[in-house]
């Protein structure tokens, strides 16, 4: 696809082209393409380890270092990864029995490091074992 825009400063069409996954946005200096990043894995905690990826499904942000901080937290950093809209998730994994649910949450610390969060279901207690090949993705706009 090809979209023409005109410059008022210097009185000139120009040709603006995306690639495939980029998206169109009207910068400072008019149209520009931006590409979405994707980062859409299994992942798993056990113990006190920190969480590993089971499966790659995408990856177009880089390989993200987890490490646990605490129980039910963890890091998730890559330099210069996040810088950008990165929308929140938080989800229910699944009932253990009748009376406990688990819960994760994902969300931007700074343009290099994310914060998991997992715990039961009163959510005053963060929790290890949560993650179990738990699907996450985080997009980056």
């Amino acid at each position: 696809m090809n979209i023409k825009y005109f410059n008022n400063e210097d009185g000139n069409y120009y040709d603006v082209t995306g690639a495939t996954g980029s998206s169109l946005v009207i910068g400072a200096n008019g149209f520009e393409t931006k590409s979405n990043k994707k980062y859409l894995v299994a992942i798993t905690q056990s113990a006190t380890d920190a969480p590993i990826v089971t499966i790659e499904y995408i990856n177009t942000i880089g390989e993200i270092v987890w490490t646990r901080n605490s129980a039910g937290n963890y890091n998730g950093y890559l330099s210069s990864a996040f810088i950008g809209n990165v929308p929140k998730l938080e989800a229910v994994i699944g009932m253990i029995d009748t009376n406990t649910i688990r819960y994760f949450s994902l969300y931007k610390i700074n343009g290099s490091n994310i914060c998991l969060r997992t715990w039961l279901d009163d959510g005053s207690t963060e929790s290890d074992d949560i993650l179990k090949e738990t699907t996450i993705e985080i997009s980056i706009y």
